[in-house]
């Protein structure tokens, strides 16, 4: 028997340079129905790379996707949901390997992630 969803864990998941491999990861995950039953997920990250990055693997994307700014103060009750955050501009233009401005996308994913884990902590979702 699956376990409610408000009784899942949040999992938070940055999906990692936009030019690496991590939306192909995250993809693959999304696309596993077991692993969503296991806890509330929810993708920091750019919503394009990862919707390309899953067409790529031959799957479907199937989650849903949010504006980060739109949803900053608000219960997360969708899920999966991709937390798209478009301040840095189309990453998809950018050719795969390490660079400044992919990587500065990825910290600032993590650092997004890291507030709200703590927030997470004062003010359970």
């Amino acid at each position: 028997m699956d376990t409610p969803p408000t009784h899942r864990p949040l999992i938070g998941i940055t999906m990692g340079d936009p030019a690496g491999i991590g939306p192909e990861i995250v993809a693959s995950c999304l696309s596993d129905k077991s692993l969503r039953r296991r806890g509330r997920l929810v993708i920091y990250g750019g919503g394009a790379a990862l919707t390309l990055a899953c067409e790529q693997i031959g799957g479907r994307p199937d989650w849903f996707r949010a504006c980060m700014a739109d949803h900053a103060d608000k219960p997360l009750t969708d899920t999966p949901i991709v937390l798209d955050d478009d301040l840095h501009g189309d990453l998809l233009d950018t050719p795969r390997g390490p660079h400044k401005r992919t990587g500065a996308a990825s910290k600032h994913w993590v650092e997004l992630a890291i507030r709200d884990a703590t927030r997470a902590q004062d003010d359970p979702r």
